[in-house]
């Protein structure tokens, strides 16, 4: 399911068609809450949370597709069409695997951590804590991101402009998270 919501959110982005991809982001946000708090009040327990993220990655990555297949009902995948898009484009995974496996990383091993250290109570608490203040920020961030990569596409094969868009993006997003988190690190509780 995530494989595929990214394939289609890609797509949708190359198109430059962001105010759907957040749509789906929105969709898939409030399916998963809806979800887990619904189950969990029936008493699903930990596989309420695992179903819960199915059926948010569901609802915000269905939109997409059936938006594809619409748009593109008569496309037709063939072997040839599939390997020569592969060998066009075979750098991509190259690229984007490793930082993705760090980001995967980043976001969920620390649950796991705190959980096999100091029990599930901790771990629950510092997912909390961490869906409160990070989450909002990751939401502007994500936005941010397929909008840097559209433009980045552009851009691609003139190193120059790349990298002044690459600092200009990372200074904004210093700039406006700094205020946010300077005040919850000097106000915050220990």
């Amino acid at each position: 399911g995530a494989g595929a919501y990214q394939a289609v959110s890609f797509w949708a982005i190359r198109r430059r068609e962001f105010g759907r991809v957040a749509r789906t982001k929105l969709s898939q946000g409030v399916g998963q809450v809806v979800a887990q708090v619904g189950l969990g009040l029936a008493g699903a327990g930990a596989p309420g949370l695992l179903i819960g993220d199915v059926v948010g990655r569901v609802a915000g990555g269905g939109g997409l597709i059936l938006v594809a297949l619409r748009e593109r009902p008569r496309a037709r995948v063939t072997r040839a069409s599939l390997v020569a898009v592969a060998s066009r484009y075979r750098r991509f995974p190259l690229l984007t695997t490793w930082a993705g496996l760090f980001n995967v990383a980043s976001l969920q091993l620390p649950s796991i951590l705190f959980s096999a250290g100091f029990g599930v109570a901790a771990a629950g608490l510092y997912t909390l804590s961490y869906k409160m203040l990070v989450l909002p920020t990751m939401l502007v961030g994500h936005a941010v991101h397929q909008v840097f990569l559209s433009r980045a596409a552009t851009v691609a094969r003139e190193p120059e402009r790349l990298r002044q868009l690459t600092e200009r993006t990372a200074l904004a997003l210093f700039a406006g998270g700094l205020p946010v988190f300077g005040t919850v690190a000097l106000g915050g509780p220990q």
